[in-house]
């Protein structure tokens, strides 16, 4: 899908949509986001957005400032970000038989059944087959929460195995979508505010990258080149969002997280960074992860 303000292949996804203990111590042209699989295809992992070979001039600082303050909302924001659809895997997944022997390496497991019944045992890595049951009991995890009305963020990360490189920003795209989407209107404003703010000032002060943005650009356009970000920077503005978020309570679960190796190990350092974030900031917070029992991580 091309536009004529020179974004393509971008869709709207608003709407669609060994055990061990943690201690708690860019697309191309041709990408394209197959929303209702979960599936995205990307060439590269680099972003090229926009036109900027034109004479159009350049907004200043101050200009791009105002312009996310006041133009650049959720609503503009969601269409263009690379949302893998979650629940739409998670159907696919069959229910857990806790009764099931394939199963009992976890649901006997001592550190799982401390960390599942535990209010204060925050955070779990399981490693082991990843056809022995890791998606299962993470799918399980994902739906109690659900059932009692827990907020929960998922990714498993088997949905964006098409793009090794790119799974940073579909992490963080999703991640996002999740987080606004369990926030009231007025603290999703703030949120994305956030996030995008974040990575403006990536842009401004680290990048100095001022002169692909124009006044030809219109709210959405600009929107896509500020989303432009690397990994690191991402993590930066998911970390800044979930700050204004302020979550109560919350689940984490992070499914299969060494399919992204060795082209994800930022990626796999930044949810680390991430979750230890999390499991700090809030006593009520859960997290699981799970990876190969030989992954290198």
């Amino acid at each position: 899908m091309a536009s004529s303000n020179g974004i393509n292949n971008r869709r709207q996804t608003d709407n669609s949509y060994n055990t061990t203990a943690v201690n708690s111590n860019n697309t191309t042209d041709n990408s394209r986001s197959y929303l209702g699989s979960g599936h995205i295809e990307v060439k590269d992992s680099t972003f090229h957005i926009g036109n900027t070979s034109s004479k159009a001039r350049i907004r200043t600082r101050k200009e791009l400032e105002k312009l996310v303050e006041e133009e650049i909302g959720w609503e503009i924001l969601s269409r263009q970000l690379f949302i893998a659809d979650q629940d739409t895997h998670r159907s696919t997944i069959l229910p857990l038989d806790w009764n099931e022997p394939k199963y009992f390496w976890i649901t006997k497991n001592t550190d799982f059944t401390q960390w599942k019944s535990d209010a204060n045992s925050k955070a779990l890595w399981i490693s082991g087959p990843h056809d022995r049951g890791m998606k299962e009991v993470s799918s399980h995890i994902i739906g109690v929460a659900k059932e009692k009305a827990i907020p929960v963020l998922y990714f498993f990360c088997s949905t964006a195995t098409a793009a090794p490189g790119f799974i940073a920003t579909v992490f963080a795209h999703t991640m996002l979508h999740l987080i606004v989407s369990s926030s009231s209107a007025g603290k999703a404003k703030l949120i994305t505010k956030a996030f995008v703010q974040s990575l403006l000032r990536e842009h401004i002060q680290v990048r100095k990258r001022l002169s692909q943005f124009t006044e030809d650009d219109c709210p959405s356009t600009a929107a896509a080149k500020i989303l432009d970000a690397s990994a690191n920077e991402l993590h930066k503005a998911l970390m800044e969002a979930t700050k204004i978020a302020k979550i109560q309570e919350l689940s984490i679960i992070i499914d299969g997280i060494d399919i992204t190796v060795p082209e994800g190990v930022v990626f796999v350092h930044n949810v680390y960074s991430f979750v230890k974030y999390m499991v700090d900031a809030n006593p009520k917070f859960k997290v699981l992860l799970t990876s190969s029992r030989n992954a290198d991580l």
